[in-house]
């Protein structure tokens, strides 16, 4: 068991490590559905090989040496056994497959793949969590939002239609507007402060994709390409290569208070895709 002391200096090399890793992770789940609901998801998460080694460093320094001391590896950062522990976060019938490591250059991604019988039984959470070196959820009040599926298959016409439920993504984005000349209010990020947060996130990437049989016949999805429905992509570098546009967005007066206001202002801009509507149906083969 942790000492106090031990403790009182954990907590905090933990956050550092968290914040580090946050922003360079590149995480994407891909949920691929037959004709008849059965199905696979492909979880996916890589990190760049220099944070890794940096990381390591730090926490064996921290660890200090000793012959009992166990060499803290890419494994523990990136573990495939706690991938295979997350079977039953996609929902009841979820079956892991296999998981494995692979190298990509200057990342170091691992592969998670999970079976299900019945996509109405699954779900799927609308950000990717990392699951890094094994750690918990932080407790949270906010509920957790999941994505939902229901099927219709026709014998007929050998179609089938998945009907995906998406959650409520309404955030409050109105605020009081800050006089001129005001200072920034307590809590809120300088300039500074803002182009140091930017940089830390530049390489991260999440993304929620579906893809439906083979051939997609009907849908009325925002995001299509192929067979592929994208419900979620994020990339800050791309977000990033357009600094002018999300300036200009930064500072309009009044500031969209809706959703749907804040969609229509970022068409055009490279790097973020959200679907809003409540539900989306495709019909597929």
């Amino acid at each position: 068991m942790a000492t106090p002391k031990f403790r009182y200096f954990l907590f905090p090399l933990v956050a550092m490590v968290s914040v580090a890793l946050t922003g360079c992770f590149k995480a994407s789940t891909v949920l691929q559905v037959n004709q008849d609901g059965t199905g696979k998801i492909i979880e996916s998460v890589a990190l760049r090989r220099d944070i890794i080694q940096q990381v390591i460093l730090l926490l064996s320094g921290f660890a200090g040496a000793g012959p009992n001391k166990k060499a803290i590896t890419e494994e523990d950062l990136l573990s495939t056994d706690q991938l295979a522990k997350k079977a039953g976060d996609y929902g009841s019938g979820v079956t892991f497959l296999t998981a494995r490591r692979v190298q990509e250059g200057a990342y170091v991604r691992v592969i998670g793949e999970y079976a299900f019988r019945d996509v109405t039984k699954v779900r799927l959470k609308t950000s990717n969590d990392p699951g890094l070196m094994g750690q918990q959820a932080a407790p949270t009040q906010t509920p957790k939002k999941y994505i939902s599926f229901g099927l219709i298959q026709s014998v007929s016409s050998r179609n089938s239609e998945l009907i995906i439920k998406m959650p409520s993504l309404e955030p409050a984005l109105s605020k009081p507007a800050k006089p001129k000349g005001e200072s920034n209010a307590p809590g809120q990020m300088s300039k500074e402060q803002e182009q140091a947060m930017l940089e830390l996130l530049k390489d991260m990437e999440v993304s929620v994709s579906i893809e439906c049989g083979s051939v997609v016949t009907a849908t009325n999805a925002r995001y299509v390409e192929g067979n592929r429905i994208t419900l979620v992509y994020l990339s800050f570098a791309k977000l990033l290569g357009q600094k002018d546009k999300l300036e200009h967005l930064k500072n309009l007066s009044p500031p969209p208070t809706r959703l749907e206001d804040v969609i229509v202002l970022l068409k055009g801009i490279e790097g973020i895709k959200l679907e809003t509507q409540p539900e989306i149906t495709v019909k597929y083969k």
